[in-house]
């Protein structure tokens, strides 16, 4: 099976707006970055729920599962738990995991190798100087 692949671009949702990055959307995800720093340290993140799947994926399952029973028509989710003691005897009731696939990362937080070197021939600048 082949790495995921996801469509580059999609219409914009606006009249007037052309193609907008599949995974950009509104900007959302972007707009709630917030950093913080002190003299020792910084940090850079974000509290959506969604964003640590985005960073750095998640695998079939790895949040558990629901149970789901089958239904004439279809599959409905089972509301309490004699529903789900029902269901169990006659074994109309199913594992769905959580995700129900494996959801490749996507990062958008970190550090290109290009702003890696700055930062280092920076800090090794820095070193250097008090050293003098």
């Amino acid at each position: 099976m082949g790495k995921a692949e996801t469509v580059h671009h999609r219409p914009g949702k606006k009249k007037g707006k052309g193609a907008t990055p599949i995974l950009e959307g509104d900007g959302g995800l972007r707009q709630s970055i917030t950093s913080d720093y002190d003299a020792n340290s910084a940090v850079a993140g974000t509290n959506l729920v969604y964003a640590t799947t985005h960073q750095f994926g998640a695998k079939k399952g790895a949040f558990g599962s629901y149970v789901q029973e089958a239904a004439i028509g279809g599959r409905r989710a089972i509301a309490d738990e004699s529903q789900l003691a029902r269901a169990a005897i006659s074994g109309s009731v199913r594992q769905v995991p959580i995700p129900w696939g494996d959801i490749p990362a996507r990062p958008f937080l970190g550090v290109s190798d290009e702003t890696s070197t700055q930062i280092i021939d920076a800090i090794s600048d820095f070193i250097g100087e008090q050293w003098r």
